[in-house]
């Protein structure tokens, strides 16, 4: 009765956990990131250039500063995820199992 809901409920976590995320799935991922980040800088890039030529530094300042943070945001992100992605393994995060 219970030990039967609990002994499935644990063999669905395990089936969930063993379960990896499909292989385009991440690429996508991995691929829209990137772009995103390549897409940020050249826009960061024409921008730094145009505040150069106004002789505007705070404009430089913030574009040097959106060219950095955006970019560790977004791969901090994606290194969490995979960090976390198995709350049942060896880490020091993990649940105890």
């Amino acid at each position: 009765s219970n030990c039967v809901r609990a002994r499935q409920s644990m063999d669905s976590i395990i089936a969930f956990v063993q379960t990896q995320l499909p292989f385009s799935y991440v690429h996508l991922i991995m691929m829209i990131v990137d772009l995103s980040n390549t897409l940020l800088a050249i826009k960061c890039g024409a921008d730094f250039i145009l505040a150069f030529q106004r002789d505007d530094s705070y404009n430089m300042f913030m574009q040097l500063v959106a060219v950095v943070i955006v970019p560790l945001v977004y791969q901090g992100l994606l290194s969490i995820t995979q960090v976390i992605q198995d709350p049942f393994g060896d880490d020091v995060l993990d649940f105890p199992v």
